[in-house]
């Protein structure tokens, strides 16, 4: 029973408690960014590949992109590094920002994203694009593990205690 709960916590942490993807065809087919968080809440935002105005490198905190305007450097140097797509709603300017990545995807990593995205936005690219990032892990996942390990060791431990006395041999 102990190694099923364990083994069902190491499934859970396989699935990302976050993830974000963009999927588009080429300039004129459709572009498809799916967000799906931890508690469930799945967003689908269908727009063609000419509606993708824009993509920004962003600081994050907590998934939400923030100004570094008026910080102090010290207060920048504990964000995370991210970068945003920009979409085009509707034909008055309207304009809607996501966010990739509710963590730090690392300076380096959210600059080789930023590249790719920018390099299919001013339409230097004509193939496909597939951007997908995943954060996170299920705090449930990690506790069914320590709870698991250590049903495991008790039942080890006390198991030692419970065996019969070995028979007495006869002279």
């Amino acid at each position: 029973m102990s190694l099923g709960v364990v083994g069902f916590g190491v499934s859970m942490l396989k699935t990302p408690t976050d993830l974000r993807r963009v999927t588009c065809g080429g300039l004129e087919e459709e572009c498809t960014l799916i967000i799906d968080t931890e508690d469930d809440e799945r967003v689908t935002h269908t727009f063609t590949g000419a509606d993708l105005v824009r993509v920004e490198q962003v600081r994050v905190r907590r998934g939400r992109a923030v100004n570094v305007k008026h910080m102090r450097r010290k207060q920048v140097r504990k964000l995370g590094f991210s970068y945003a797509l920009i979409v085009k709603l509707d034909d008055d300017g309207n304009e809607a920002k996501h966010v990739m990545s509710y963590g730090d995807l690392g300076k380096r990593r959210a600059r080789e994203r930023f590249d790719e995205v920018a390099e299919y936005v001013v339409k230097r690219r004509s193939t496909a694009l597939d951007v997908k990032e995943t954060s996170g892990v299920s705090a449930v996942g990690i506790l069914l593990i320590i709870y698991g390990a250590f049903s495991l060791i008790f039942c080890l431990i006390l198991g030692q205690f419970a065996e019969p006395p070995p028979p007495r041999k006869r002279i």
